[in-house]
Parts: C-alpha cells; sequence; structure tokens
C-alpha cells in the first residue's frame, strides 16, 4: 500500500507554517462551546490555519484540527475508559453538530501483539492490511469513512483475498510452517488463513511478540493490496449520511400529495 496519500493529508493539515505575524484564527463561543459539550477536557487553539484540540490520554494524545471547514483527525486512541470506535463516534457527531463538511484522517491504524505490548516497537500490526484481508473492508471503512478509489481497490483486494495462501507468501512457505506448525494447509484462501491466524492468536490474545509476530508483520506489509489511506467521512446531506430531518421528510410526502 503506499503510503503517499497519509503523506499528503498530514502536509496540508499538520505541517503547514503560515508567515510571521498573521493573525490566528478565532474561536467562536459556539465552537467552543460544541467541542466541549463533546470532550470536556479538551485543549483548544489556535493557529493561522487552524483550530486544533487536543485531549490527553492514558495511551497518547487524541490531536484534531479544524481547517477549511472539515475536521481533520491526526491521532485516535482509547481515552477515559472509553474505546477508539466510541472516541471517532463523538468526533463525528461533534463535526455535525456544528455542521462541518466532513471528518478527514490518514489511516495509520495499527493493533499491538500482544495488546500488553502497546507502544513496543515491532509488536505492530498494520491493522488496514489485516482488516482487509479478514473482512473485505478497512476498520474505518466499516465506520463509514471512503475514499475516492474504495471501489477499484475492493475489485483488486477481493483477487487477493480469495488466492491461494502459499501465493500471498511468496516463497516463505516453509518459514510459515515453522511459525505455525498448527497451521491449516497453504492453498486454503488468503481471506481464510487469516481468519485462522485471528481466531487461534490475535482474538485470544495468546501470541507474544516474538519472531511469529514479525513474520506477519512482513507478510501483511508485503501483501500488495490496494488502500488509499487518505479516508473522509462527507457529513453534507447530499453525501447520503447526514439524517434528513422529519421536517424535509414531511415536505416531500405533502409534495406527493
Amino acid at each position: 500500500m503506499s503510503r503517499s496519500g497519509l503523506n499528503d493529508f498530514l502536509s496540508n493539515t499538520l505541517f503547514r507554517r503560515a508567515p510571521k505575524n498573521t493573525p490566528s484564527l478565532p474561536i467562536s463561543p459556539e465552537l467552543r462551546s460544541t467541542i466541549l459539550k463533546h470532550f470536556p477536557d479538551a485543549n483548544i487553539t489556535s493557529s493561522p490555519f487552524r483550530i486544533s484540540i487536543t485531549l490527553h490520554c492514558e495511551e497518547g494524545d487524541i490531536v484534531m484540527n479544524i481547517k477549511d471547514g472539515d475536521l481533520n483527525i491526526a491521532s485516535l486512541s482509547k481515552c477515559s475508559g472509553q474505546s477508539g470506535t466510541q472516541m471517532l463516534k463523538k468526533m463525528v457527531e461533534m463535526a455535525r453538530e456544528y455542521q462541518l463538511n466532513a471528518v478527514r484522517l490518514g489511516d495509520a491504524s495499527t493493533i499491538y501483539v500482544p495488546s500488553s505490548a502497546y507502544g513496543e516497537e515491532g509488536c505492530d500490526l498494520p491493522l488496514s492490511t489485516l482488516s482487509i484481508l479478514l473482512t473485505g473492508q478497512s476498520w474505518y471503512q466499516r465506520h463509514g469513512f471512503q475514499s475516492t478509489t474504495d471501489e477499484e481497490d475492493r475489485k483488486h483486494n477481493e483477487i487477493i483475498r480469495q488466492q491461494p495462501f502459499y501465493q500471498t507468501l511468496q516463497g516463505r512457505d516453509q518459514e510459515w510452517t515453522d511459525a505455525f506448525p498448527d497451521s491449516p494447509p497453504l492453498s486454503i484462501s488468503t481471506t481464510d488463513m487469516w481468519k485462522w491466524v485471528n481466531n487461534t492468536y490475535l482474538r485470544p490474545d495468546v501470541l507474544p511478540c516474538d519472531h511469529r509476530v514479525t513474520l506477519l508483520q512482513t507478510i501483511l506489509n508485503k501483501t500488495p493490496l490496494q488502500y488509499n489511506l487518505s479516508r473522509f467521512y462527507p457529513l453534507q446531506q447530499r453525501g447520503g449520511i447526514r439524517r434528513k430531518s422529519r421536517k424535509s421528510r414531511k415536505s416531500r410526502k405533502s409534495r406527493r400529495k
């Protein structure tokens, strides 16, 4: 997977610098109130190009910014007893309430094996790749985040998901059978093998961070999936995600009469 989309996202939303003496964007009382309603402990700051929102969490800071009518998520983690999924939903709701155009992010999601090794180098697996191989969609896709190339990517990735796993191994057959002697036959599909890995080792959280994790990491990183790391969640009504109001439904019904 190319990381160019993620790099472009970071350059455009996080690292752009303003000329000296450029005034910071104003933070309206309405915006401050909306942010604090959803995130009471948020630290809100302003710069010439964006309004930044930071949450200090036990597994690392959550960082967001509002720029050009979009909410950009720079980092996401568990926070104050709430899962990453719960935090993501709160971000979308906050953006919707303030009537922003979209929520945008660069998908750098990872999982750690075992989960107790969170943050340790070499114990992380790319969640987007793993999730696509398991289900056909990334974690962010399942939560409504899109890209302009999703349909084309899905067709490409489905071929890889259904091919025999020995093709995905690219010559690492013996290394795989040595690491996982209880493995099903390498002739099963790639997606079925990853489901076995997930159900046997990852979901029960019984695999230590050893050479087997390194092998899983190498195979995932070399699997030639297509996936645009730059994701967006549209909030405009024309995007089909925001719910129509009761008033608008009633007016359409009246016109049909």
